[in-house]
């Protein structure tokens, strides 16, 4: 593969893979739906795990994004599959997490 076509793969995946990120970010509030079933009873670690599931998707999916953005330029070689390998590795993280969150929040 010629490195102009390797270089504009890359790039188009990663512009490809920015709407996702921006849907992580944009989602994340929506998360404090998990904060309706706490109340002033509730014990302190609801409300942490409540912190976490806002925050930490957002934060993880746009630092894999980086990374890979970063590694990309920096690598010599072959580099179109790095915006598939932050697309999985981003989507492993974001339901990871979430359903972490979600199940700990259930068994609480």
């Amino acid at each position: 593969m010629s490195p102009g076509l390797d270089t504009t793969l890359t790039v188009v995946g990663f512009v490809l893979l920015l709407p996702g990120v921006i849907f992580v970010v944009g989602t994340a509030p929506t998360w404090f739906m998990f904060g309706d079933s706490a109340d002033r009873r509730s014990p302190r670690t609801h409300h942490n795990l409540i912190l976490a599931a806002i925050a930490l998707p957002p934060v993880v999916v746009i630092g894999l994004y980086f990374a890979a953005i970063v590694l990309a330029c920096q690598a010599s070689g072959l580099t179109f599959y790095y915006p598939l390998v932050a697309l999985a590795l981003g989507a492993a993280a974001w339901f990871g997490i979430i359903g972490g969150v979600g199940q700990w929040i259930k068994n609480l």
